[in-house]
This record gives C-alpha cells, structure tokens and sequence, in this order.
C-alpha cells in the first residue's frame, strides 16, 4: 500500500470539505514535513521531552545547545535531563509554552 498521497498530498480537486481533513490531503499538515525531516536521517525525534534551558554563547549570540529533560513515563515526575547539540534550533511551540 502506498503513503504517497498522505506524506506529500495532491492538488486541490475542489471538493467541498477540507476541514478537518482534506480527502487528497492537499492541504497542509506539519505530518508531511516530518515524514521528510526523518527521512532525511538528519533529524531526531525525541518523545516525552521538554525544552527547559537554551545556551547561548556569548560572543555571537546564538544558539549552541538546548538543555531538556526527558520523563521517564507520562504519568511520573521522573526525568533525565538531557542535551541537544546542532548548527540549526527551533523552537515551535504556542505562546503559552514558547513566550520569547
């Protein structure tokens, strides 16, 4: 069975109803860009995890590594605290969790 269609999608075919999901998936998910990052083999995904400190370095101002704790399960306290290490950060989130 192919996932063509839902990692990359179609072109519109004008049907009626895109929302909550479009029928050729046409329609933008961040699904498909992830499928290509881990394809890529370039990327981690790290499951149960929260950004807690970004270092900066001090000369050039920017991003070296981001401190994050890993929990242990979804429903313990318990985590490790962890660092990730790259050339390029970004931190996507709401403005609840991502306040600048």
């Amino acid at each position: 069975m192919s996932t063509y269609q839902v990692e990359v999608g179609g072109r519109c075919q004008g049907n009626n109803n895109c929302v909550p999901i479009c029928p050729v998936q046409a329609k933008y998910n961040a699904g498909k860009t992830l499928a290509a990052a881990l394809r890529s083999g370039r990327v981690d995904l790290v499951a149960q995890a929260v950004a807690h400190k970004v270092h900066i370095d001090e000369q050039t101002g920017r991003v070296t590594e981001i401190e994050y704790r890993r929990y242990d399960r979804p429903d313990s306290p318990g985590f490790t605290t962890l660092r990730a290490r790259g050339r390029l950060f970004i931190l996507a989130a709401n403005a609840v969790e991502n306040p600048g």
